[in-house]
């Protein structure tokens, strides 16, 4: 069944007070955790693992690419079904590469980090996508402007600390397979 469109439309105080507000700030702040971290550091990544910076960034542009390509297709398909599973759908298209990234380099050939990257891709763009969808399901339209206002900042703030904790994980062990893989717990 789709996801009814709240009769309510809330304003910024009164969605305040709700722990729904805070639940959404929450799942989509850790799900923003290895965006930036991907965005920063994917192609020193493939570097890494043996791929040459030429290569490196093909595969980075390849991964925008579909995260580009996937959004109308999320979209017409958010219009359609319960978003929520939607969204959690495409989220496990984010969590298969970031467990399989680390362990494979340029030795298993670029087939399926190609392959990963498609699929995080996707869930990129099911994330970027689904998420202003949700986001009015949950509060209506009317204040939307006021209530994505106050979640936004903290959105960044976890995007922009996946981008540190990555950076500060490679600076101490030397590898991005921490990183990465706490990434895909969360």
């Amino acid at each position: 069944p789709r996801l009814a469109m709240t009769e309510h439309q809330w304003t910024r105080a009164e969605a305040m007070r709700t722990k729904e507000l805070w639940f959404l700030i929450g799942i989509f702040g850790f799900g923003m955790l290895p965006s930036g971290a991907m965005v920063l550091h994917l192609v020193p990544f493939l570097q890494d693992v043996g791929f040459s910076l030429g290569t490196a960034v093909f595969i980075y542009s390849f991964e925008n690419a579909w995260a580009f390509i996937s959004k109308p297709v999320w979209g017409y398909y958010l219009d359609r079904f319960d978003p929520r599973h939607l969204v959690a759908l495409g989220w496990g298209f984010k969590v298969i590469p970031l467990f399989v990234l680390p362990l494979v380099g340029s030795d298993y050939g670029i087939g399926i980090v190609l392959v990963m990257l498609a699929l995080y891709g996707t869930g990129v763009g099911s994330g970027q996508t689904g998420q202003e969808v949700i986001w009015a399901h949950y509060f209506g339209r009317r204040h939307i402007g006021a209530i994505r206002s106050l979640a936004v900042p903290f959105t960044i703030i976890f995007s922009a600390g996946g981008t540190w904790f990555a950076g500060a994980t490679w600076d101490i062990t030397g590898s991005y397979m921490l990183s990465f893989m706490l990434f895909a717990a969360l």
